[in-house]
């Protein structure tokens, strides 16, 4: 395995190693809760299972052809980031509530991706935020995590 590869292979892989274990994790923690509860979420993981195999499938075979020259190619630090983005969503779900860290995570990443349109940048958040008010709480009546803002 040549440098190149190493480089290319540390750039693709940390998002569906990530990906794989975190749904391993949640398929192994939800064990014991009954299959009526967790049906759905498992066909879920198992389709991300299966599309996960398929990525690192591609990833592989391009690694070889790969042509990372240098050390701005690497995205580490960028997946680290949405990492950490992503924990502190969990942790601020409980003390903000769904809606206020949904609202503040979607905007933290619209600007990490470099969204500039300003009417996308509130609109998506804002459109995302209702809409699961509204099949959430309104049709289904289920309650999403309140916290101190709503």
């Amino acid at each position: 395995m040549n440098f190149n590869t190493k480089r290319f292979l540390l750039r693709e892989l940390p998002v569906p190693v990530f990906v794989a274990i975190f749904s391993a994790v949640y398929f192994f923690s939800t064990k014991k809760h009954d299959f009526s509860v967790t049906g759905y979420p498992y066909v879920v993981i198992g389709v991300i299972q299966i599309l996960l195999i398929l990525i690192l499938r591609n990833v592989f075979r391009n690694a070889e052809s790969s042509d990372c020259k240098n050390e701005k190619d690497l995205r580490i630090p960028n997946v680290l980031a949405l990492i950490l983005s992503a924990l502190c969503y969990l942790i601020l779900i409980p003390r903000l509530g769904y809606y206020a860290s949904t609202l503040l995570l979607l905007v933290i990443l619209m600007v990490f991706f470099k969204v500039r349109s300003s009417l996308f940048l509130f609109a998506v958040p804002i459109g995302y935020v209702a809409l699961s008010y509204i099949v959430f709480r309104i049709f289904l009546r289920v309650p999403l995590p309140e916290g101190i803002l709503f």
